[in-house]
Order: C-alpha cells, then structure tokens, then sequence
C-alpha cells in the first residue's frame, strides 16, 4: 500500500473502515487487468485483516490492548508492514525507511529507536516499561544539555521526545497500548486512561510541549520566547514525571 508523494503518513484517514464503507481513501490501490476497484478493495481489506491476525495470539490478554493495536493499524496500515518486516530481521526499502523516519520525527524519537519499538510492539506494554524509563531519562538528559548549549532547535525535539515516552510509560504501567506519533491518540489516552485527580497535569505537559515540537519544523520563535516555553513544559514535565514515576512503586 503507497501513498500519494507529499502526504505525510501521520496525516492519514483509517484505511479499512474507510474501504468498508465505500469512501475514497489516502491510500493508492493498485488495479490489475480483470480486476475491478471493489475487488481490489476487498483484497485489501482482508489482507491487512489477515497481517492483524498473525499478531493478534501474541498480544496482552487484555481486550483493549488487541483493540488499540487493531485501531492504530486501521489508521496506519503501513505501521504494520514495518513491524512485520523488523520483527522478521527484513530490511526496508526506501519507502518504508521514509515512513520510519517520519514516525519518529512525529514522536520526536530517535529513529533507532522507533525501529526497536516497531520491532517489539507485539510485546506486552507492561514488559516495556523498563525500556520506555530509560528512553525518557536519556532524552530529558539529551534535551536538557542541548538547551545549555544554545542549541534550542534539537533540545525541542528532545523534550518532546521525552514528553512522549512519559506518556507512554504511563499507558505501558497501567497495561494499555498506544502510539506516540499520533497527537490525537496521546490526547485521548489521558482521557480515558489517566485517573481524574491527574489527568489535567498531562493534558497540561502535552498542550505545554507542542509548540516545542513545531518550532523543530517551523523555527518560528524568537530566543526569548522560546525560553518562556521551555520553562514552562520543563515545570509541567517535572510535575508529570513524578505522576508516573509513582506507578513504579505500586
């Protein structure tokens, strides 16, 4: 499944539910001789439907971690090419090494690291959680030095890198699957997921990191005003950390 040149993968609609209900999608289908648009549609369905269900048996007992998984792949079906091809030690073509880079620039990870989570993300959240801290700590670490240097361009990306694992090292201690480089799936986890007494404070550290994540692509902030954003997601994140680092103990 390719994408229209230009269209950035995060910006996808969901495929499937899309090809269900007979709508135009973002993705191109590819039309052989014989074959008409609604039977290349139902190929395409069943053929992502079938790469779910090979990872399905492996997935956490839980429900929703299966319908999470599911749902982020219906938005993302390319997301799931990737990881069936790392998981197997295959290696990517320029495409799929195009749709690597663009979820970790989307999650503000390194894209080693985005290739070791696809390669793992059949495994349970929980038996994660070790590997989500110390991505964390080394880009709070990372971010941290690169804005005493100055170089405030990178030390953005890099807390919002370590803004997004935060979140994801809450999801993986309390058992639930999510994707980083999706904004609307971070929001909605907080939502759903974090208890009431402490959801404002994540909500707060997402809304406080991303205009730090658009000055990495847009670079539209003065050095002044920068430093008033950074303070502020620093302070949030501060507060957030100590959220999540309480589930370590329990």
């Amino acid at each position: 499944m390719s994408q229209p040149a230009g269209l950035p993968l995060i910006a996808q609609l969901p495929v499937i539910s899309q090809l269900q209900a007979g709508q135009p999608t973002m993705a191109m289908l590819v039309i052989g001789y014989g074959e008409t648009v609604d039977d290349v549609k139902r190929h395409k369905i069943k053929e992502i439907d079938e790469r779910l269900k090979k990872f399905e048996p492996k997935l956490s007992k839980q429900k929703s971690m299966s319908k999470n998984l599911r749902e982020a792949y219906d938005e993302f079906p390319e997301v799931l090419l990737l990881a069936e091809k790392l998981s197997s030690g295959g290696q990517l073509n320029k495409q799929e090494r195009l749709w690597l880079k663009e979820l970790a620039e989307a999650a503000g990870w390194d894209i080693n690291d985005i290739d070791e989570e696809l390669t793992n993300l059949k495994a349970d959240p929980p038996e994660r959680a070790n590997r989500y801290k110390e991505l964390f700590e080394g880009y709070y670490k990372e971010a941290v030095s690169l804005y005493e240097k100055g170089d405030y361009l990178q030390a953005a990306e890099k807390l919002w890198g370590a803004i997004t694992v935060l979140v994801k090292l809450h999801a993986a201690l309390k058992g639930v699957f999510i994707v980083t480089w999706s904004h609307a799936r971070l929001y909605e986890y907080v939502r759903n997921h974090v208890e009431e007494a402490n959801r404002q404070h994540l909500y707060d550290l997402l809304k406080a990191g991303e205009p730090l994540h658009r000055y990495f692509y847009e670079k539209d902030l003065d050095a002044e005003t920068f430093r008033d954003l950074w303070n502020d997601a620093a302070m949030r994140l501060k507060t957030a950390k100590d959220i999540v680092y309480s589930l370590l103990t329990r």
